[in-house]
């Protein structure tokens, strides 16, 4: 999951980080046969970008507003 978003030449990396170590790891990782070493190259590199990348997740935030979605809506009285 990390390879779209971090790798230095992805095509979805909006934060335009660039690490060579990361990169490195990368391909460390996805040759390494071992489980435990592979999954340590992966920590470390989850290390790296928890460390030294900045990226924003947008949350979007929907809010229900009839009278704007459906236009001329009356709100209801009560009496």
């Amino acid at each position: 999951m990390f390879s779209p978003f971090f790798k230095a030449n992805a095509q979805w990396n909006e934060s335009a980080w660039k690490n060579e170590q990361f990169d490195q790891l990368l391909l460390l990782a996805r040759a390494e046969t071992d489980d435990a070493r592979r999954g340590t190259l992966y920590a470390d590199r989850q290390t790296l970008v928890h460390d030294h990348c900045g990226i924003g997740v947008p949350v979007f935030i929907c809010e229900r507003n009839p009278e704007r979605q459906f236009g001329a809506v009356q709100e209801a009285v009560l009496r």
